[in-house]
C-alpha cells in the first residue's frame, strides 16, 4: 500500500483561545484559520469569544471587532465592503463568499472563517492572486482597436483600473464561478478557473461584450 507523507507544516494546530472581557451575555465563537510564514509554525484554528451586542451584522464586521479588539496581528484583505470588488472573499461556514455581505446571523452555533481554499495562502486569510492576473493577461480582456497608430494597451494597472473593469474581474466570482466571457456574433470564451463549494443564486456568472465597430 502506498504511503503519502505530508509536510511537516501542513498539519491545522489547534491555536490560542481569546476568552471574552467584556461580561456579555451575547456572544459568539468564532474559529479564524491563522497562519504566518514568517514564524515557521503550522498554521493554526484561533478561537475567539466576540461580543455581539457591540457588532456589525455582517461577517466583516466581525473580522474587524478582533482586529480592532482582540487581537491587531489578524490579517485579511478587504476594500469597497460593498459586495463589489470581491477583495474580502473567503470560505465562511463551508461556502465561499463574501464576508461583508455575508450575515453572521444566518450561521448557528460557532462560526468558522477560512481562506479561499483553491488559493495558496500568503497570511491568514488572505490568497495569492498572482495565477488570477496572469489567466486574465492571457485572455486580453480589453477593447482593441485597427488603427496601427495607436500605442498598443498594456495590461491593467491595478492603481488606474476602471471601474467597469473592475466589476468584470471581482475576484470572488472569478475564482470560484467559471466566468464565461461571451463575445456577440463571436465565440464563448471560458476563462479556465475551477468551480468550488460557492452555491450560486443565479447561475453562472455571463458577461455579455459588443464588437467594437471597425473604424
Amino acid at each position: 500500500m502506498a504511503k503519502f507523507a505530508l509536510p511537516t507544516n501542513s498539519k491545522i494546530l489547534k491555536g490560542k483561545f481569546y476568552k471574552d472581557k467584556t461580561g456579555s451575555k451575547n456572544i459568539k465563537i468564532v474559529n479564524v484559520y491563522r497562519w504566518n510564514p514568517d514564524d515557521g509554525q503550522n498554521p493554526r484554528i484561533d478561537t475567539f469569544e466576540v461580543d455581539m451586542d457591540n457588532c456589525g451584522p455582517k461577517v466583516l464586521d466581525i473580522l474587524f471587532k478582533i482586529k480592532n479588539e482582540i487581537d491587531s496581528s489578524l490579517t485579511f484583505r478587504r476594500s469597497c465592503a460593498h459586495g463589489v470588488c470581491g477583495s474580502c472573499a473567503m470560505n465562511v461556514d463551508g461556502i465561499n463568499t463574501l464576508s461583508c455581505i455575508k450575515s453572521h446571523q444566518d450561521i448557528k452555533g460557532e462560526l468558522n472563517i477560512y481562506p479561499l481554499p483553491h488559493l495558496k495562502v500568503i497570511k491568514d486569510l488572505i490568497g495569492d492572486l498572482s495565477n488570477l492576473y496572469k489567466q486574465y493577461e492571457s485572455i486580453q480582456p480589453w477593447l482593441k482597436t485597427s488603427k496601427q497608430t495607436q500605442k498598443k494597451k498594456k495590461f491593467f494597472n491595478l492603481k488606474m483600473i476602471d471601474q467597469s473593469l473592475t466589476d468584470i474581474m471581482n475576484v470572488y466570482f472569478a475564482h470560484v464561478v467559471q466566468l464565461h466571457v461571451r463575445v456577440t456574433g463571436g465565440t464563448a470564451i471560458n476563462i479556465l478557473v475551477p468551480q468550488y463549494c460557492y452555491k450560486p443564486t443565479d447561475g453562472l456568472a455571463t458577461v455579455e461584450m459588443k464588437k467594437k465597430k471597425k473604424d
